[in-house]
């Protein structure tokens, strides 16, 4: 039904749009112009000010001033109306009673914008700034001490953008990895601090401390800036960037705005999808239940003493207490994706200068996903060449439902004083099943296969993470002098994951009959998983800053800020598995608790009651380990800033920061104290032209999860993870400049490099733990710290309007379009000693080896998650006459370094061009449609091995392979596969080497594409 109300809607709208065209048509002929001219006069001279902005107040109507001052505005309703100008470095000028009548040009007189000059015997206020607009995010980054860039709601509205993750994208030096986690200056995301209102954001991962953008809607984003230099005032532990996000303040109007939208993606909607959500709250995104622990099983079931034979408790009645009627997974029809978002402002004035504000919003969403993957397991030493353990074809089904809230609450005392909470909730249900089809190596290019080499592993998660952060902050200027800022912020977390279940198979009696296998009691291989990490975030910060003005050789500005920042981070991870076996013996050995034969386990009988007759079917026993640890880790830091401003030209600021830290991990206890100097500076050439340069130190400390000794199941990449207690906190030094200039308060350009040197750089590895690359089991992913690393880059931005570019006699063709770009070239090195790596006491690296070997010879090689270039660009076109804007976005990120594999060949993901396509119609006063693309190309997503470890990995055509079992050419049909490398000679047609070796070059690891997004939205504005 909501397809075809869509369909409705749309057709509805094509209508509409017509209709007001054609009245469009009629009324421009009776509307007037205006033109007129910005000068500047100064010691007896006029000059023309190019770039000045002229706003027709109560419309939308603008224009700004070309090379020669002049501007021009035409479709003007009849009427008295004022018009506004701005232009950086000056204040506002508004010039009153300007009369446009029809068929008529009015032609204003020269008018001169004075310059702006220092008030500093009072502050007036006379109206509430707007932040998230393309002009003021522009010039907060142009007035900030340190080098940073930002986007603001304005830009974000114009595009497809659904949560912070989106929109990080678009801003310069920034990529994001698995839809979520940042990565700033080609630096990982565990290099990077999110903050939300200026408060830490907390983490829903089990594995990284990183805030996951996609739970955050764009809708509440008023703006976005990304610190890329450190300052005395900014958290310690960062090198790429410091990401602060900010949700709406006081609005500049009342507003109601309601919208929804609908979307298909290629591949998935309307496609037959495995559907695994269960419960009566399944539609909202929250379990009722379903999938969590029994309430009566005795929380002291989890790892049997001794043998696993040996239980106290009678597991026939542990099993009974279970929910077993969701092994499977239901077959439905993808329905189109689904979202809605309401949100309103309510400004109460309450006095001359005092005014309560409300903003309240709310969003839901329900969306669908398939992806059909190729994988194949790493390729692996044997002899002197490399084999692969198996390949694969994997059908991932995934549904998410999101629902958050915001309710801001902002109290304008006077002009001097405000009070401000702020509160976010997001929370996120999603459910996946996986159908895993592998074989092994042994089995490739064989014309029989062995059945018992052909697997089946399916996979059902649940995820449900919810997040509420609150912030009460208040900012006061005591004197005329003297300002006073303070924050009390709390944030908490959820991530469960519950009943994660897993079962493999192997061919039976040909390639679509698929039997059990005995696991021995392995949760993931037949079994159930529960995860739960819960992490609490307290903050209390304030700072105070006071300023004076005194005269040396000339009028300057001297200013002392101090402050304090504490916070409290509680995590805590709770991991508790259980695996099944066939036959179970009783302690005395007199006979077995169930007798099942496990060949009789297939997917089509798995959810059915007898197979779980704790008799007569499977039995529950604990799993190995237990995954659960505890952390309370305290950041005390304290911080002073001296700041000179000479003559509105150099600005020079120094500052200070001591940061206690101490953390504490399953009575694991660290206690460090770090002294952080800083110095930013710039110089104003002029007023649109400046230079700034910066120096800091950071830190980048282990997280929780890489400092924890836990060894858990990572199901998503089948590999292990475990933390090493040994890895040492990273020390940064950071070096910035920058060259920065201002064409017009909306319009710049900027170029900058950075340079970096890493201390004990922390990298992420799949390390062997028994060295011997016998076992696909004994690949785990662990941390470890590298002797030194640099980094550095150089980083490119612009906006510029095409105005004035293509004037023919009658108009200017290209002014209604704008082009922005922002780019990015990275390079980085590390180095890793031999005695450095021994000390830290890894498995498999703690004596040489081909893995140390690999780790000691890549000197070479870039830094974990860093890619060499960035590029992001757009073009935008805007019409006031016909109500139109249409955005055309490019992005591509270079080979980007995601798993390194020391002595094998570490996986790259390779570039991927996206180009998405928006078009936004305002088809009257209150209604808005939207329609885009996402994705245009669609593009494979593709991770590359690369085996002769050159770094050098490019795109691959083909996976060389199939393994889809409804695939008539499939591994299992007995089908000649050979893997597809890179440098293949053009007259060969295959890589194969006697005894099932491959000398390869680069060979694909992962494979798959999302399809393209095609999305239809609209918007009701009061």
């Amino acid at each position: 039904m909501l397809f075809f109300s869509i369909h409705t809607l749309i057709k509805q709208g094509v209508t509409n749009l017509i209709f007001i065209l054609l009245l469009s048509c009629a009324a421009f002929a009776q509307t007037g112009t205006l033109q007129g001219k910005i000068v500047e006069k100064f010691a007896g001279s006029t000059d023309p000010i190019i770039g000045a902005i002229i706003r027709i107040e109560g419309t939308s109507k603008s224009a700004v001033t070309d090379t020669a001052g002049a501007f021009i505005i035409e479709n003007i309703d009849p009427g008295t109306y004022s018009i506004q100008i701005s232009y950086i470095g000056s204040a506002p000028k508004t010039e009153p009673n300007i009369l446009i009548e029809g068929g008529k040009t009015t032609r204003l007189a020269p008018i001169n914008l004075l310059e702006d000059t220092k008030v500093t015997d009072e502050v007036i206020i006379t109206g509430t700034r707007q932040t998230g607009t393309e002009m003021s995010v522009i010039n907060e980054v142009k007035k900030l001490d340190v080098v940073a860039s930002a986007i603001g709601s304005e830009q974000i509205k114009r595009t497809l953008d659904r949560d912070a993750a989106d929109v990080a994208r678009r801003v310069s030096g920034v990529t994001v990895v698995d839809n979520r986690f940042i990565i700033v200056r080609g630096l990982s995301e565990r290099y990077n601090t999110v903050m939300l209102n200026g408060a830490i954001a907390p983490s829903f991962e089990q594995d990284v401390r990183s805030f996951s953008l996609d739970n955050l809607p764009s809708q509440y984003i008023d703006r976005m800036v990304i610190y890329k230099s450190p300052s005395a005032d900014l958290p310690g532990d960062f090198s790429g960037g410091v990401v602060k996000i900010y949700t709406p303040g006081m609005p500049d109007k009342n507003f109601f705005n309601v919208g929804f939208s609908s979307s298909v993606r290629q591949g998935t909607t309307f496609h037959d999808f495995q559907n695994t959500s269960k419960g009566k709250y399944a539609n909202y995104g929250y379990d009722d239940g379903t999938y969590g622990l029994p309430q009566d099983l005795p929380p002291d079931f989890r790892v049997a003493q001794g043998s696993r034979d040996y239980l106290k408790y009678d597991r026939i009645k542990i099993g009974q207490l279970f929910r077993n009627d969701t092994w499977v997974a239901n077959k439905v029809n993808a329905d189109p994706d689904f979202r809605f978002n309401i949100q309103g402002g309510q400004r109460i004035k309450l006095g001359s200068d005092k005014m309560l504000a409300f903003i309240i919003g709310s969003n839901y969403s329900k969306t669908f996903q398939i992806i059909q993957q190729g994988q194949r397991a790493l390729l692996t030493p044997e002899g002197d060449e490399l084999s692969p353990r198996y390949a694969s074809e994997m059908m991932i089904h995934d549904r998410t439902v999101k629902l958050g809230a915001i309710a801001n609450i902002i109290f304008q005392l006077n002009n001097n004083n405000s009070i401000e909470l702020k509160n976010t909730y997001s929370h996120v249900g999603n459910n996946r099943f996986r159908n895993f089809y592998y074989t092994s190596a042994n089995n490739i290019d064989r014309k029989t296969p062995t059945n018992a080499e052909n697997n089946n592993k399916i996979n059902l998660y649940n995820t449900f993470s919810g997040m509420l952060s609150s912030q009460l902050s208040g900012r006061h200027s005591l004197h005329k002098s003297t300002e006073f800022n303070w924050q009390l912020g709390y944030a908490k977390a959820e991530r469960d994951e519950p009943d994660i279940k897993a079962y493999d198979y192997i061919i039976q009696k040909g390639k679509y009959s698929w039997a059990g296998t005995n696991t021995g009691g392995d949760p993931t291989q037949l079994g159930r998983q529960f995860f739960k990490t819960i992490e609490e975030v307290k903050t209390v910060s304030g700072d105070i800053t006071k300023k004076t003005i005194i005269d040396i050789y000339g009028e300057t500005e001297l200013s002392l800020k101090s402050g304090w920042y504490l916070v409290e981070n509680k995590r805590q991870f709770q991991s508790r598995g259980y695996g099944y076996v066939p036959k179970l013996e009783y302690p005395d050995g007199t006979g077995y608790y169930n007798d099942i034969d496990i060949n009789s386990i297939t997917p089509e009988n798995i959810n059915e009651p007898k197979s779980w007759d704790n008799s007569q079917g499977l039995v529950i026993v604990p799993g190995n380990g237990d995954g659960s640890y505890n952390a309370l880790i305290q950041t005390n830091a304290i911080f002073l800033m001296p700041k000179i401003e000479w003559r509105e030209k150099l600005k020079v600021t120094a500052g200070m920061r001591l940061e206690n830290f101490s953390q504490n991990i399953n009575s694991l206890k660290l206690i460090k104290n770090n002294w952080l100097p800083s110095i930013n500076a710039s110089y104003s050439f002029t007023k649109k032209f400046l230079i700034r340069g910066s120096f800091g130190k950071t830190v980048n400390r282990p997280e929780v999860r890489e400092a924890a000794y836990v060894d858990i199941f990572d199901y998503y990449l089948q590999k292990r993870v475990i933390g090493n207690p040994k890895v040492k906190t990273a020390e940064v030094n950071n070096f910035d400049l920058k060259f920065e200039y201002y064409f017009s308060p909306d319009e710049y350009l900027s170029l900058g490099g950075f340079y970096k040197e890493i201390q004990n750089p922390i990298e992420r590895f799949i390390i062997d733990v028994n060295g011997t690359g016998a076992n696909a089991n004994d690949e785990a992913i662990t941390y470890i710290n590298g002797k030194f690393a640099s980094s550095r880059g150089i980083e490119f931005e612009t906006r510029k309007s095409l105005r004035n570019l293509l004037v023919t006699s009658k108009r200017d063709l290209l002014k209604n379009f704008a082009f922005y770009c922002n780019a990015s070239i990275n390079e980085s090195k590390i180095v890793y000693e031999k005695q450095h790596l021994f000390d830290q006491g890894v498995n498999g690296l703690k004596e040489e080896n081909n893995q140390v070997k690999g780790i000691l010879n890549s000197k070479s090689r870039r830094m974990f998650g860093q890619s060499p270039y960035i590029i992001n660009a757009g073009f935008t076109f805007n019409s006031d006459k016909t109500k139109s804007t249409i955005n055309l976005v490019y992005n591509v990120v270079g080979n980007r370094l995601t798993f390194i594999i020391p002595g094998v060949g570490s996986i790259y993901e390779v570039p991927r061009h996206v180009l998405d396509l928006t078009y936004i119609q305002q088809l009257n006063k209150y209604v808005e449609l939207k329609f885009g693309i996402q994705d245009l190309l669609n593009q494979k997503i593709q991770f590359v091995q690369d085996n002769n470890g050159d770094g050098n990995v490019k795109r691959l055509k083909d996976t060389g392979y199939s393994t889809d079992p409804n695939d008539p050419k499939n591994i299992y049909g007995g089908a000649e596969v050979h893997f597809t490398t890179a440098d293949r000679p053009a007259d060969k047609t295959e890589a194969q080497v006697p005894n099932n070796n491959y000398n390869l070059g680069d060979t694909q690891f992962i494979g798959f594409k999302r399809g393209s997004y095609y999305s239809l939205g609209l918007t009701v504005k009061f």
